[in-house]
C-alpha cells in the first residue's frame, strides 16, 4: 500500500474555505471519510449555543466508528495541551490502539513529578513557585520547570507574596541537584513539546491505515489556551503526521483571522436551528404526533434543539394545554419534587450527588439525580454532571425571578459548601491555588459567593484578580501564562454572573477585566489600564494589605508605560501602608533603575538582600544597576552570585556578558553567552549579544552567523538586520550591508539612525549621491 502523503504536504492544496448549510454536515463528513485525498483537513462547525453542535460531533463519532476510524473528542474540560494529550491517548487506548511511545514518556514525566511530591526536602509549595509565584517576582528562567504547561497538576499556592520570593532560592537550587540526568530534564523543561511530539508519533503510525478524527468542542472556551499549540500542532513543530488525521473544532465563533494561514485547507460549516421538517421530524420522533402540539413547541423552542430537547424531556405523558413559557410548558409534566429538584439543579454550574444533598434532602437528592443524569439536556463531564449552556440559562432565570431572596439563599449555601470544601484543604479562597480540582472549587466558591450578594462579595473578587494578576504579570517582565488562565477564568465567572443578574455596570467591569488580561498578554499596558486600575483601587480596595497589593500593581503598570514619577508615588504610598512588602520594594528598586537612579536602585536592592528574600532576583537586578553605573567590577560580582544561585538561568550569564562585553573583556563575554545559548537555544537575544562581541573583536564571520540566526529566530527585530548590516560594512561588503539596512529601513522606516548607518556605507563605498539622500532623510528624522 503506497505511503499516505502527510498532513502538511496536503496544507496548501485545497480550494478556498466554504460555507453550507445544516443538510449538509453529515455528507461532508461522509465524503471525508471515503475519499482517498482528503477533500480538506479541518473541519470548523459553528453556531449559536443550543443549536446542536456537539450532538452533530456525537454523530461523526458513530460514523467513525462504523467506518473503522479512530476519533478522540476533546471540550472545555482539557484546558492545557497537556490535558488534551493525556485524554486523546485515554481515548486510543480505550479504542484498542495504545500509544505505546506516549505512554512510556507520560510515565516517566508522572513518576519523576511524583518523586519531587514525595521528597522531603523539596521547597514547600516548589511547584507552584514554579508555574506562577516565580513570574510575579521575574525568575525567568523558572517557567519552564517541572510540569511545565501542566497547570492541571500542581500543588497549592503560598497564602502569602513574601514566602513565594522567601523559597525561590531554594527551589532553584533544589531544581538544579534533584535533576541531573539530560532526558530527565529535557522532559520537565519542555513538556508540552516533547509529549506532543511523542503522541504525535504513535498517532501517525494508527493513521497510515485508517483514519484519524481529533475533535475538539467548546472551542470558544479553550480557544485561548489552546489554540496557539494547535496551531503549532498542524504546520508540523511537534513532527509530520498523515493527512489521515482530521481535525474538526466546534465552538460559537467561525474560526477567525488567526487561520488564514489555514484557509485552503478548512472548511466551514455554520450551524443554524432546525428546519421546520426537522423540528417536526424531532417531535414525531420523540412520539409527539399531534400537529397543534408540534406547531406550539416549535413556536416556544424557535426551532433550537436543546430548547426541543427540554420540552419533551418531561416525563409522563405530556399535557395538551398551552403553556406561556418553555420553562413553565418543561414543568408542566413535572411531580412537585421534580419540579423543584430541576429548578434548583440549576443554581450550581455543576452537579453532582453531593451538590444536589446540599440543596435538597438526601432521598430527594438520589431520586432527582437517577433522573436528571439522564435528562436529553444533561452531559455528564469529568467534573461531574451540567446542564445544557442554554437551559441551565432559562432555568436559573426562572429560579431568580420566582424569588430572589430564595435564589440569593441557595447561592449562599453553595458558597458554604465549597468553602468548606477548599479549608478542609487549608486553601485561602481569595488566594492562588494551583492544582485543577481546587482552582475549580475555588471558581465556584466565587461564582456562588458572588452571585449570593454581589455587592458585598465584589472586593475579595478584586483582591483575588489582584493576587493573580501579580503572577501573571512579573515584574521582571516575564509573563506566566498559567496564571492568565486564572485570571481569564476570574473575568468570564464574573460576566456570566453579570450578565445571570443583569448587572450592566458589573457586566462593563467584567469587559475592563477581559481587556487589561489582554494588554498583560500582549504587553500593550496604556493609560486606560491605569485608570482602571485606580477605579479598582476607588471603587473596591478596602483593607490596608488590599491597597498596598493596589498601588504596587498601579506602580508598576505606570513603570511600564513610562509614567515613573506618578510611579514612584504610587510604590512609596504602598510603602506607607506595608513598609515590609517585598513586592512593593522590588519595584521600587525597579522604578529608581529606569528612572537612571542606579545609586538609589542599589541600596535598594542592597536592603532587600539583607532580608534573604529572592537573592538571585536582586543580585541579577543590582548587577544591572552596577552596569548601568559603569562599575563593572561589582556587577559582574552580583551576576556571578545569581549564576551561582540560579546555574540553569542563561539570563543570569547573558547579564555578565553584556557586562563583560562593555568592559571589554571579550573573551568572557563570548564564553557566557554561549553558555546562555546552551541554556536558552530559542532565545535570539544570546546570539545578537555575542554577534555584537565579535564584531566589536573584529571576527566578522562569526559576527554575520550569530546574527543570522538571531535574525531567524526574530524576523521583525530590526536590531539584528541593522547590526548585521553594520558588521557587512566594516568587512567592506557593502551591497551586503545595503540589503540588510535597506530591510531594517522597511521594518522601522521613521529611525534615522537606521539612515545614518546606510548613508555612512554609502560613503565608504563611494555612492555620494546615495550617501547625502540617507544623511539627509536622518537629519529630517
Amino acid at each position: 500500500m503506497a505511503e499516505t502523503p502527510s498532513f502538511q504536504d496536503l496544507l496548501g492544496q485545497f480550494s478556498e474555505e466554504i460555507f453550507v448549510g445544516r443538510t449538509e454536515q453529515l455528507q461532508i463528513f461522509d465524503q471525508w471519510l471515503a475519499a482517498a485525498k482528503p477533500p480538506f483537513l479541518i473541519l470548523a462547525v459553528s453556531g449559536q449555543g443550543g443549536v446542536g453542535k456537539t450532538t452533530l460531533l456525537e454523530q461523526f463519532q458513530r460514523k467513525a466508528e462504523v467506518a473503522g476510524a479512530s476519533y478522540a473528542y476533546l471540550n472545555e474540560e482539557q484546558l492545557t495541551p497537556l490535558a488534551v494529550l493525556a485524554r486523546i491517548a485515554e481515548q486510543m487506548d480505550r479504542q484498542g490502539h495504545p500509544c505505546a511511545g506516549f505512554a512510556e514518556r507520560y510515565r516517566k514525566y508522572r513518576e519523576l513529578k511524583e518523586q519531587v511530591e514525595a521528597d522531603p526536602k523539596a521547597p514547600k509549595g516548589f511547584l507552584d513557585f514554579a508555574v506562577r509565584g516565580v513570574a510575579r517576582v521575574g525568575i525567568r528562567s523558572l517557567r519552564r520547570v517541572p510540569v511545565a504547561g501542566d497547570i492541571a497538576e500542581v500543588f497549592m499556592a503560598p497564602e502569602a507574596e513574601e514566602q513565594i520570593v522567601e523559597e525561590t532560592s531554594a527551589f532553584a537550587e533544589y531544581i538544579r541537584q534533584k535533576f541531573t540526568n539530560r532526558d530527565e530534564r529535557v522532559l520537565l523543561l519542555d513538556t508540552d513539546k516533547e509529549l506532543t511530539a511523542e503522541l504525535l508519533a504513535d498517532l501517525d503510525k494508527l493513521a497510515q491505515a485508517s483514519h484519524l478524527f481529533l475533535m475538539f468542542d467548546t472551542f470558544e472556551q479553550t480557544a485561548a489556551t489552546l489554540e496557539p499549540w494547535l496551531k503549532k500542532l498542524l504546520v508540523g513543530e511537534y513532527g509530520g503526521f498523515s493527512a489521515n488525521v482530521g481535525i474538526v473544532i466546534s465552538g460559537r465563533h467561525a474560526l477567525g483571522q488567526g487561520w488564514t494561514q489555514f484557509r485552503k485547507a478548512l472548511r466551514q460549516v455554520e450551524l443554524e436551528p432546525f428546519t421546520e421538517a426537522e423540528a417536526q421530524q424531532f417531535l414525531q420522533d420523540a412520539g409527539i404526533v399531534d400537529p397543534d402540539e408540534q406547531s406550539h413547541l416549535i413556536d416556544l423552542s424557535k426551532r433550537l434543539p436543546v430548547l426541543l430537547a427540554l420540552l419533551v424531556s418531561a416525563p409522563g405523558k405530556l399535557q395538551q394545554s398551552v403553556a406561556t413559557s418553555a420553562v413553565d410548558r418543561f414543568l408542566q409534566g413535572l411531580s412537585s419534587s421534580q419540579r423543584e429538584a430541576a429548578l434548583l439543579a440549576s443554581i450550581p454550574r455543576r452537579f453532582d450527588l453531593d451538590v444536589l444533598k446540599v440543596l435538597l434532602d438526601e432521598e430527594a437528592a438520589e431520586r432527582s439525580f437517577a433522573w436528571l443524569s439522564r435528562a436529553h439536556f444533561v452531559r455528564e463531564s469529568e467534573e461531574g454532571w451540567r446542564y445544557h449552556d442554554v437551559v441551565r440559562t432559562i432555568l436559573h432565570a426562572y429560579l431568580r425571578h420566582r424569588s430572589h431572596a430564595d435564589c440569593a439563599a441557595k447561592h449562599l449555601q453553595m458558597a458554604n459548601y465549597f468553602g468548606s470544601t477548599l479549608a478542609t484543604r487549608g486553601v485561602v479562597p481569595d488566594r492562588p491555588v494551583a492544582d485543577a480540582a481546587t482552582r475549580r472549587l475555588r471558581l465556584e466558591f466565587l461564582y456562588h459567593e458572588l452571585s449570593a450578594d454581589i455587592r458585598q462579595g465584589l472586593p475579595a473578587f478584586v483582591e483575588t484578580f489582584l493576587w493573580d494578576a501579580s503572577h501573571a504579570l512579573g515584574f521582571s517582565g516575564d509573563l506566566d501564562t498559567a496564571a492568565l488562565v486564572d485570571l481569564r477564568q476570574l473575568a468570564k465567572t464574573l460576566l456570566q454572573i453579570a450578565e445571570e443578574g443583569e448587572w450592566d455596570d458589573i457586566e462593563q467591569l467584567a469587559a475592563d477585566l477581559f481587556e487589561t488580561i489582554n494588554h498583560f498578554e500582549h504587553d500593550t499596558l496604556d493609560e486606560r489600564d491605569a485608570r482602571f486600575l485606580q477605579t479598582l483601587l476607588d471603587s473596591y480596595l478596602t483593607t490596608p494589605h488590599q491597597q498596598c497589593m493596589g498601588q504596587t500593581m498601579q506602580a508598576e503598570i505606570l513603570r511600564r508605560i513610562e509614567r515613573l514619577d506618578e510611579a514612584v508615588a504610587a510604590v512609596i504610598t504602598a510603602l506607607k501602608l506595608d513598609a515590609n512588602s517585598f513586592t512593593a520594594r522590588f519595584v521600587h528598586g525597579r522604578i529608581l533603575f529606569d528612572r537612571k537612579e542606579y545609586a538609589a536602585a542599589a541600596k535598594n536592592f542592597t536592603d532587600l538582600l539583607s532580608n534573604r528574600f529572592g537573592e538571585r532576583e536582586v543580585h541579577y537586578w543590582r548587577g544591572r544597576t552596577h552596569r548601568e553605573a559603569k562599575a563593572f567590577d561589582l556587577a559582574v560580582a552580583d551576576f556571578t552570585t545569581a549564576i551561582e544561585l540560579q546555574p540553569d538561568n542563561g539570563n543570569n550569564y547573558q547579564g555578565r556578558g553584556i557586562t563583560h562585553r562593555e568592559a571589554k573583556a571579550y573573551d568572557l563575554a563570548v564564553a557566557d553567552f554561549t553558555t546562555a545559548i546552551e541554556l536558552q537555544p530559542d532565545d535570539g537575544n544570546n546570539y545578537h549579544w555575542r554577534g555584537i562581541t565579535y564584531l566589536e573583536a573584529k571576527a566578522f564571520d562569526l559576527a554575520v552567523a550569530d546574527f543570522t540566526t538571531a535574525i531567524e529566530l526574530q524576523p521583525d527585530n530590526v536590531n539584528n538586520y541593522g547590526w548585521r548590516g553594520r558588521t557587512h560594512r566594516e568587512a567592506k561588503a557593502f551591497d551586503l550591508a545595503v540589503a540588510d539596512l535597506t530591510t531594517a529601513i522597511e521594518l522601522q522606516p521613521d529611525n534615522g539612525y537606521i539612515y545614518q548607518e546606510r548613508g555612512r556605507t554609502h560613503l565608504e563605498a563611494k555612492a555620494f549621491d546615495l550617501a547625502v539622500a540617507d544623511f539627509t532623510r536622518a537629519i529630517e528624522l
